[in-house]
């Protein structure tokens, strides 16, 4: 179970060790991607291996994750929607 105490709202799942996923690693990151979501903040997934991919296609998550190529792309990701927030007072 995830559970945020330190008042953050972005979790960046680096992927590049993981060549395939089970049901209980999907809804693991469905509950992550749920939890940044109800904070106001992203759920990222970075490094996805091919097949990876490829089974979150399937199920059509990759619909649903924010999936990118590596972690500068996903810091600047954060970033950037953070200073979004910020003008617009989120």
């Amino acid at each position: 179970m995830l559970r945020n105490t330190a008042g953050q709202r972005n979790i960046v799942l680096d992927l590049n060790m993981v060549k395939e996923i089970t049901e209980e690693g999907v809804r693991m990151g469905l509950l992550a991607h749920r939890l940044c979501s109800a904070l106001g903040g992203d759920f990222i997934l970075v490094n996805v291996h091919p097949q990876v991919f490829q089974t979150l296609q399937i199920l059509h998550l990759d619909q649903h994750f924010t999936i990118l190529k590596n972690l500068i792309d996903a810091e600047d990701m954060i970033f950037g929607n953070e200073l979004q927030r910020d003008l617009i007072g989120g």
